[in-house]
């Protein structure tokens, strides 16, 4: 997650705003929209990350070509608290006494209310490209909390090559919901990709982060990676893409890099997400090791590609290289 709370925390109030993620998910993915935004990270809604830490930030993938009317259509799916536009718009206007007694009354059956989701800021401009990514503003309401909560839109060029569906239990109503995310082959790909295309002006460092906790716990499907990375090369070329790996590869001696990655981390990343081994990840990520990993899987897949061929192998998570 690429934001810190910046309110104080309960254990009740990150009860309120892990399920608040859920409900904005499937209101997503109830609408017209589902099957157009991919969910970047799912991690998080977990209930035994979520119980300890607040979840108040999303991110979704979405296609370039549709990403101005996506944006506006996804706004549109959050109503913004009626009281709250009124006085936005009219902060002079008085008031009739009587508007206050109903806002008192209205307030009062608002507190009995369930959870729901509200727009808190709507949008003033439509996206244009070049834009930096829109981040739709929300507020998650249940007495007597009201979280701030960000939707930030991430644009993603060409063809999604693999995509998932996975299914999300909604505690409180025991329904399923179903959402989309990039296969984890796709998305080492596409990260990769703008690794390779941004270099030292990445931005953010999740790019790196996500995909080094992915390599390091799951088997992988070198095959898959390289037929996703291909098809990003044939639609969008990189220039001067064969220096570009040894750039990376001396990236792990690269002060400035190194010490933008231990800020990410001591931002963002003070405690790790729980895993069933119970083992400790966090302290193998230093960021020689990360580069020196994302070289040992990428290496074969590059000298590939850049021969317009396919690479075949299994990666193994526990040994941090192929399958021979």
């Amino acid at each position: 997650m690429d934001k810190e709370s910046e309110v104080y925390q309960f254990p009740e109030m990150n009860l309120i705003a892990g399920r608040g993620a859920e409900l904005i998910i499937q209101k997503i993915y109830n609408s017209s929209l589902g099957a157009r935004l991919l969910l970047r990270n799912d991690k998080f809604l977990n209930p035994k990350w979520y119980r300890e830490n607040l979840v108040n930030y999303l991110e979704f993938f979405v296609p370039e070509e549709e990403f101005a009317d996506i944006t506006e259509e996804l706004e549109g799916l959050f109503f913004i608290d009626a009281a709250e536009w009124e006085q936005e718009n009219n902060p002079e206007k008085e008031e009739d006494p009587r508007l206050n007694l109903d806002r008192e009354e209205h307030q009062e059956s608002l507190e009995q209310e369930k959870l729901r989701i509200v727009l808190y800021q709507k949008r003033e401009e439509r996206w244009q490209r070049g834009d930096k990514n829109p981040r739709i503003r929300l507020k998650i309401i249940e007495w007597p909390y009201q979280i701030p909560f960000e939707l930030e839109l991430i644009p993603y060029a060409g063809s999604a090559v693999q995509v998932e569906e996975k299914t999300l239990e909604d505690l409180a109503s025991q329904e399923k919901i179903t959402y989309r995310m990039f296969s984890e082959e796709e998305y080492l790909s596409r990260s990769f990709y703008r690794i390779v295309e941004d270099l030292e002006l990445i931005s953010p460092m999740s790019w790196y982060k996500d995909s080094y906790d992915i390599l390091t716990t799951q088997m992988i499907s070198g095959r898959k990676v390289s037929e996703s990375f291909g098809q990003l090369l044939l639609e969008n070329p990189i220039p001067l893409l064969k220096e570009r790996l040894e750039i990376i590869e001396s990236f792990q001696d690269y002060k400035y890099m190194e010490k933008r990655w231990e800020n990410y981390m001591s931002r963002f990343w003070t405690k790790p997400f729980p895993q069933e081994d119970d083992g400790d990840k966090e302290d193998e990520a230093e960021w020689s090791r990360v580069i020196q990993i994302f070289v040992r899987f990428f290496a074969p897949i590059f000298d590939v590609a850049l021969k317009n061929e396919l690479f075949i192998g299994d990666w193994m998570p526990q040994i941090g290289r192929y399958l021979d």
